[in-house]
C-alpha cells in the first residue's frame, strides 16, 4: 500500500500545480505520469462503483488475494519468505475497514485530483465517499 501512497502524494502535486493555474501545462514528465496515473486508477476503480457492484468486485479481489496467500503459503518460507498478511482475507468486518481505509487513503485523494485537473462527472466522487460510508456502517 505504501506505494499507492508515493504515487498518490506524487500526484496531488501535480494536482496543486493545476489548481494554482488553470492554464497550467504540465512538464512531458508529468503527462507521463498523469497517463500511468489514469491507467492506475481505472485498475483500482472498483470502489467507484454503485454500492452492490463495489462490494461484490471488492469480495472477489479479495477472494484472489486470499487464494494467492494460500499459494503462497504451501511455498518454502524459508526461500520465498512469509505470505504477505494483508492477502489473507480475515471476514467480512475486517474486509470492509480494509476496503473503507483503502477507500479514504488512496482512491478518494487520487479520483478527487484527477477529478479537479479532468473536470469529469461527479458521481465518481460521490460514489467512492458513499462507498466508504456504507462499507464502515454499522462497524466498531
Amino acid at each position: 500500500m505504501s506505494k499507492h501512497g508515493t504515487l498518490v502524494e506524487k500526484l496531488k502535486t501535480i494536482g496543486e500545480k493545476f489548481k494554482e493555474n488553470e492554464t497550467y501545462t504540465p512538464t512531458q514528465e508529468e503527462r507521463t505520469f498523469l497517463a500511468a496515473m489514469i491507467v492506475h486508477a481505472c485498475d483500482l476503480n472498483g470502489l467507484i462503483l454503485d454500492y452492490d457492484h463495489s462490494f461484490k468486485w471488492g469480495m472477489r479481489i479479495a477472494q484472489e488475494f486470499h487464494d494467492q496467500y494460500c499459494a503462497e503459503e504451501k511455498l518454502d518460507q524459508e526461500k520465498y519468505g512469509q505470505p504477505l498478511a494483508f492477502l489473507k482475507y480475515t471476514g467480512a468486518e475486517a474486509f470492509k475497514k480494509n476496503q473503507a481505509g483503502f477507500c479514504k487513503n488512496i482512491i478518494l485523494p487520487m479520483w478527487q485530483v484527477l477529478y479537479d485537473i479532468l473536470k469529469f462527472d461527479r458521481v465518481v466522487i460521490d460514489n467512492i465517499e458513499k462507498n466508504q460510508e456504507l462499507l464502515l456502517e454499522g462497524l466498531d
